[in-house]
């Protein structure tokens, strides 16, 4: 099911019905205007759960298990 314009707080009751539902805890920590879920490097037809980024509905980059900038090139290339 989708909701139009949905707010933060939709997410957070849909959040607290399926607990409700499951018995299962789950919360909404962020809420992305997209997400890209990148593979895994040893099985490239398998998602890695904790490699991915994605853009915030305030704006801003979220990013998970991958570098976003190299720490063993030098300052100079």
């Amino acid at each position: 099911m989708k909701k139009e314009d949905a707010s933060g707080s939709d997410y957070r009751e849909l959040a607290e019905e399926i607990s409700r539902i499951t018995g299962l805890p789950m919360k909404v920590e962020r809420h992305f205007r997209y997400l890209v879920l990148l593979n895994k490097a040893t099985d490239p037809l398998t998602t890695a759960a904790n490699h991915y980024y994605g853009k915030l509905t305030d704006g801003a980059m979220f990013y998970r298990g991958i570098e976003t900038k190299r720490h063993d090139t030098p300052p100079y290339i």
